[in-house]
């Protein structure tokens, strides 16, 4: 375990099995990206980032702090040798057939529809039809998002209009129903708070820096999510086995206010994106770029985009090949 200091020094702590980078250890490490990051804020875990990848490792779990696995095994709820099979060594589903629709909220497949975070806000509450499923063996599902009991991701709105009386949330979903894989050509949210990256998928942990940082998880996943498209990957979303207290505190509004006007124009942005660029780092680069012009960030995150790919190939990471792809 990495933990990663913002602006507050703790000299003398120290936790048995965690690795614990102070502000002036960080400063040490000549990343790029330190001198482009802000004090005292959750997005300075991408120094952990470049020293776990920079120490060898092959997957990278995505947690938060309010969040435990349970029976603390990540074998049981992810796909860690990436068999293509789901945590319970079940054929692996995927989602058919889901014509003109970007975005997809994965908590129906767990039976709840009225639950959401970073979902355009125009698809809460819709009824959507019955959705058909295949079946996904490519293994190379490189980035796997686990769905949260107790309160699981929601953003203010839902909190806030969801919320009655001061009894905290404990939302349940069905333990039993399938891990599911999004398509290519569909998105859904993905978060910080429990969620793995396989090496393959390392360059998409880059949480941008110019906007909120309630926002700041779901934007990466959405950017994140595009570009895994051009290396073959996918997505999956993965059965409730953590639990996350609720500690009766939801960000106001203001704080997401870039996630609620931007996401629905941003999924659809993204779906129709393309590059000739021939490297997935020229492709990552390019797309954060586009994003700046279409105001969805600002250039400051194409700077800190073009430090972090070089930090991590200063690391030693290895980017993956891009494969041909067709979409329509």
């Amino acid at each position: 375990v990495v933990a990663v200091g913002g602006f507050e020094t703790h000299i003398d702590w120290n936790v048995s099995g965690v690795i614990y980078l102070s502000p002036q250890q960080q400063a040490y490490l000549g990343y790029r990206i330190i001198k482009l990051l802000p004090e005292n804020s959750f997005v300075r875990k991408s120094v952990g980032y470049l020293f776990a990848i920079q120490h060898g490792a092959v997957r990278i779990y995505d947690a938060d702090e309010n969040a435990s696995i349970v029976e603390d095994d990540l074998n049981n709820a992810f796909d860690l040798e990436l068999s293509g099979a789901n945590s319970r060594r079940e054929p692996l589903l995927q989602y058919l057939s889901l014509p003109n629709r970007t975005c997809v909220n994965p908590y129906i497949h767990f039976g709840q529809r009225s639950v959401w975070r970073g979902l355009p806000l125009s698809l809460v509450g819709k009824i959507e039809p019955e959705i058909a499923y295949g079946q996904a063996f490519s293994g190379k599902q490189f980035i796997q998002q686990g769905i949260s009991r107790g309160l699981p991701d929601v953003d203010s709105i839902f909190y806030n209009t969801r919320k009655s009386g001061i009894e905290p949330f404990v939302i349940d979903f069905d333990s039993h129903a399938p891990t599911v894989a999004i398509p290519q050509g569909t998105m859904a949210p993905v978060n910080s708070l429990n969620t793995l990256f396989h090496s393959a998928a390392f360059w998409g942990l880059m949480l941008p820096v110019s906007v909120s940082t309630k926002s700041s998880d779901i934007l990466r996943g959405y950017w994140a999510q595009r570009l895994l498209w051009e290396v073959g990957g996918q997505l999956t979303i993965h059965p409730p086995f953590a639990y996350r207290i609720d500690r009766i505190s939801s960000p106001p509004y203001a704080a997401e206010k870039d996630l609620h006007k931007n996401v629905d124009k941003l999924t659809k942005f993204l779906v129709s994106w393309r590059s000739k660029k021939l490297s997935l780092f020229q492709k990552a680069l390019h797309l954060s770029h586009s994003m700046a012009e279409e105001g969805y960030w600002t250039a400051q995150d194409v700077i800190y985009t073009a430090a972090w790919l070089q930090d991590l190939l200063s690391v030693g990471y290895i980017q993956p090949r891009v494969v041909a792809l067709e979409l329509e």
